[in-house]
């Protein structure tokens, strides 16, 4: 079946300073390279986009859009149908957006005045409500935040051909020193490729890739709840959108761990949950930190638990002590997601540490650990599912039963650990002297003497 192909605009200037324009793509439909006086922003109400902007690739899902400066060459290509919205801004309305292409985080308000213009089909506003609305629209675009991209790709020919070639066979393992040598480079000077133009190591881009095809394959075998280890990312700006579009697309909870730093709250240990009926990811901060290897990080103090279900969130070493499952056990949650990051040998000893604090607080557990255990395991602490991580790309499927289990230890706590103290204290008390009891010794002879 042959491509569809995108009509491009017949002005050359924008029928007013604020421009908008809608269609219903079909799937595998382009746009062929081409380049406009005015900025656009580029944005897919339904389905993601994929586009090519100045040599750089961009994605946008639904809470996202690219944004497209003046004179900037860019094509794009769906293979999915998508509901695409575009807006053009006049040259003088660009000066105060970024000079380069980039994508943009699209608020509520922005999502709200593209929905009214598209509903009533208004293509050049024209009504003093509609100018003021347009203008709303341009304030809102110059607050917007820009986000790093999830999974950039490069210029360079031989970097881009070493791209493609993991990204059409995934699970290949071969080593940077071989893809350098397809390329004709060194090892050295790919990898310096990779940190200059995608800002990442060969291994975590492909990390990256293998974990968004991980995905896809797991939702399409029937998952419903991916796990995936902790401290994976350390995105930029405190969410990873292409996590968000899969969510969405796919109609799965992903949960992942991030090494986040802002402002207002430093760096933490995160554990970030998408949800595929929301925009911004439910974030849950690690509370018991490892001492020394972990002082970089500031301790949460609150549980998460996903909106409307008795599901919460943990990290790791939060699962060796009791007061987390306690905390959970309160809110009656019947289910956690862990990120969690073994060391390999204690990987088995970590994971059943873990299981046990589902049978004393009467939850089930999804762990996924990095160099460790990925275990699935019910409130009785049966282990319905396991696999090891020795080679960090181990996936594990299972159906995990759930059940809403009041344990005694979640209703008393530590009462048998007391009454076990209680009753070796009553069993070590002095025991009293009997009176009259008769004493024997033995007198300097060696005689027994009874007094």
């Amino acid at each position: 079946m042959s491509r569809h192909t995108v009509r491009l605009p017949d002005f050359a200037r924008l029928p007013s300073p604020v421009y908008f324009r809608y269609s219903d793509f079909a799937p595998d439909t382009e746009c062929t390279p081409h380049q406009h006086t005015w900025g656009s922003l580029d944005y897919s109400a339904s389905g993601v986009m994929r586009m090519e902007v100045a040599g750089n690739r961009f994605m946008s899902p639904p809470q996202y859009a690219v944004w497209v400066p003046p004179l900037t060459e860019h094509s794009s290509y769906n293979a999915e149908a998508i509901v695409y919205h575009s807006v053009g801004l006049a040259p003088q309305l660009c000066e105060q957006l970024p000079q380069q292409p980039c994508t943009l985080a699209i608020s509520d308000i922005l999502k709200a005045i593209l929905k009214d213009f598209a509903l009533r089909d208004v293509n050049a506003p024209r009504t003093d409500a509609d100018i003021r609305l347009a203008q709303v629209l341009v304030d809102q675009l110059r607050q917007a935040p820009v986000h790093d991209c999830f999974l950039p790709y490069a210029r360079h020919p031989g970097l881009l051909g070493v791209l493609e070639g993991m990204q059409a066979e995934p699970g290949d393992n071969r080593p940077l020193a071989q893809w350098a040598e397809q390329v004709h480079v060194s090892e050295r000077t790919l990898a310096r490729q990779f940190v200059r133009e995608l800002g990442m190591s060969f291994g975590e881009w492909r990390q990256r890739l293998r974990y968004l095809a991980a995905i896809d394959g797991l939702a399409a075998r029937g998952a419903q709840i991916v796990v995936l280890p902790e401290v994976q990312f350390a995105p930029e700006q405190g969410t990873l959108p292409e996590l968000a579009e899969t969510a969405q697309r796919l109609h799965v909870v992903i949960d992942t761990g991030a090494a986040l730093k802002d402002a207002a709250h430093g760096e933490r240990n995160m554990a970030l949950a998408y949800l595929p009926e929301a925009a911004a990811p439910l974030s849950y901060a690690k509370h018991h930190l490892i001492p020394g290897l972990e002082s970089q990080y500031r301790a949460g103090t609150e549980p998460a638990m996903l909106p409307g279900t008795r599901t919460g969130l943990a990290i790791c070493k939060d699962m060796d002590f009791q007061d987390t499952g306690a905390a959970y056990a309160a809110r009656r949650a019947n289910l956690l997601l862990v990120p969690a990051w073994d060391f390999q040998l204690d990987g088995w000893l970590h994971s059943r540490m873990a299981v046990m604090r589902g049978v004393e607080s009467g939850f089930a557990m999804a762990r996924a650990a990095r160099h460790g255990r990925l275990t699935l395991s019910d409130d009785r602490g049966r282990v319905v599912a396991e696999t090891d991580d020795a080679h960090g790309d181990a996936q594990l499927l299972g159906v995990l039963p759930l059940h809403q289990t009041r344990t005694l230890y979640a209703r008393w706590g530590d009462w048998f650990a007391w009454g076990a103290i209680a009753l070796l204290a009553f069993a070590c008390r002095p025991l009293p002297k009997r009176r009259g009891a008769r004493r024997a010794s033995a007198d300097s002879a060696g005689r027994l003497v009874v007094r």
